[in-house]
């Protein structure tokens, strides 16, 4: 049982790091430094409403993205770089899309009937192959109508599409004029056309300001957090969004805003109070996500439970809290 003095996560944290070697045991009392002040709040705010499971898939990715202590099993590990190997490895024809050139994926060897004209760096694993927006309960059903805040070239719509065999209602948010190129070329290869709707602003907090973007090498990674030298963009609540389209049921909130998953769910907290949708944040751009973020679902006053999912296993990207609510 828990040292009576001691949160579960940090129990948890201390019975698990027995495994580490001496240079790794450096890095994690770094952890435990930086995170201490903390951990009683995110054991009892998310740790603590997840099944055993998911806690330590929890672990496995805490301490990997904030220590790069790796505890994956090499057989979990030498799995995952076959499928990158695989998937890497089809030969995918280049298109030309506003003279830029791209590849052209079939995603069949995912799993999925659907192709991606997308940047030579994207795989679309995370998405794809390891769903990493779907876990145990957590579906996403035929008949939602979806938020989609950071729908970078449509992969997450097209996703969505296909699971639901086209019966869904997608809100699609993204900020870069390119991926937003990408995403139209990749509506109308899959003969998606109705069901999605395409938003180029951000999304924030506060409606009617202006955020900067900031480009990255890697266009995933493009944010809102740029200087006045960027872009300027328009920044929209997901309340007045919803507000102003007559949006008349939200069931599925999905986010991976690069850092700005907080200032979205800040405008979105009528939203969810309304209608009570299931949520899928991702929680590993800043180190205060797993703090930060479950105080804001709560501030909602929904009761939801969660669930964890971790499918990058290199860097400890892609970490993604599954909340549904708990009537449901």
């Amino acid at each position: 049982m828990p040292h009576s003095k001691l949160p579960l996560l940090a129990y948890d944290l201390q019975s698990f790091a027995a495994q580490f070697t001496p240079d790794n045991q450096g890095r994690y009392q770094l952890l435990i430094d930086k995170f201490s002040a903390l951990l009683p709040e995110i054991s009892s705010s998310l740790y603590e409403k997840l099944e055993p499971d998911d806690r330590h898939r929890f672990l496995m990715w805490f301490v990997k993205r904030w220590a790069n202590i790796d505890s994956v099993s090499q057989t979990e590990l030498t799995e995952y770089m076959a499928v990158i190997y695989r998937v890497k490895s089809e030969q995918c024809p280049e298109i030309v899309l506003n003279d830029k050139t791209y590849k052209l994926m079939d995603l069949g060897i995912q799993g999925y009937k659907a192709k991606l004209a997308t940047y030579n760096w994207m795989l679309g694993i995370h998405d794809f192959y390891y769903d990493q927006y779907q876990h145990g309960q957590f579906r996403v059903h035929p008949g939602d109508v979806i938020i989609d805040a950071g729908a970078f070239v449509g992969d997450t719509p097209i996703l969505f599409d296909r699971v639901t065999d086209g019966d869904c209602t997608i809100h699609a948010f993204e900020v870069l004029d390119e991926n937003i190129s990408l995403f139209k070329f990749n509506l109308e290869l899959n003969n998606i056309k109705s069901n999605v709707i395409i938003n180029r602003v951000a999304l924030g907090a506060t409606s009617g300001t202006h955020a900067y973007v900031k480009a990255h090498a890697l266009q995933g990674a493009t944010s809102i957090f740029g200087d006045s030298s960027g872009e300027a963009i328009e920044v929209i609540t997901i309340d007045d969004y919803v507000d102003s389209q007559a949006i008349s049921k939200v069931n599925l909130i999905k986010m991976d805003i690069e850092g700005a998953e907080r200032l979205a769910l800040q405008g979105a907290l009528k939203t969810i109070k309304r209608f009570r949708p299931r949520l899928a944040i991702c929680v590993y751009h800043l180190w205060d996500d797993v703090f930060e973020i479950p105080k804001l679902i709560a501030a909602t006053g929904v009761e939801y439970k969660f669930a964890f999912k971790w499918v990058q296993l290199l860097n400890g990207w892609e970490a993604v809290l599954l909340a549904t609510p708990a009537e449901a």
